[in-house]
């Protein structure tokens, strides 16, 4: 189990929706957040690596965070919305459902996750914050874009835009 010391910190979280569950992470680390937008396809990427888009002028990649977190991919809607964050290699777009709201997360809200995979702990589970009725998953948005595989595939991507 995860100590105290790796408990997320209180603070704002961007609360954001993947195939109706709710998640978040630290406000921080968000630079802007854009409507979805017309993205080009990067040959020989990672299946959870959209493309590429522009973004004033700069290429960025934008990536599926719902299959990069192995949950598949989900149909485009009106709501669908890239999250533009920073990662190792730069800035990068991460796709979700919907944006739903900056939320004040109290440091007594905020539990370690349980272990209950068969693998153990996910190493992307911050924790999990109770607001109101509603549990909110916590996700480690760095630790995410700082895999191995997808860091080797977003550094091709932009080399070969």
């Amino acid at each position: 189990m995860k100590s105290q010391v790796d408990k997320p910190n209180a603070g704002q979280y961007l609360s954001f929706q993947m195939k109706g569950q709710t998640y978040g992470f630290p406000i921080s680390a968000v630079q802007e957040i854009n409507r979805m937008a017309e993205i080009t396809p990067v040959p020989q990427t990672h299946k959870s690596v959209l493309g590429v888009m522009n973004l004033r002028g700069k290429v960025i990649p934008v990536i599926d965070l719902s299959l990069q977190l192995g949950m598949g991919q989900v149909e485009n809607t009106k709501n669908t919305c890239i999250i533009v964050t920073e990662s190792p290699q730069g800035p990068i777009g991460v796709v979700v459902d919907i944006v739903k709201s900056v939320m004040d997360i109290h440091g007594d809200n905020i539990e370690t996750p349980p272990v209950i995979s068969q693998y153990g702990e996910s190493d992307y589970v911050m924790g999990l914050a109770k607001v109101d009725s509603l549990v909110i998953i916590l996700v480690d948005i760095v630790k995410i874009l700082s895999q191995e595989s997808l860091t080797d595939v977003l550094t091709r991507s932009k080399g070969a835009a």
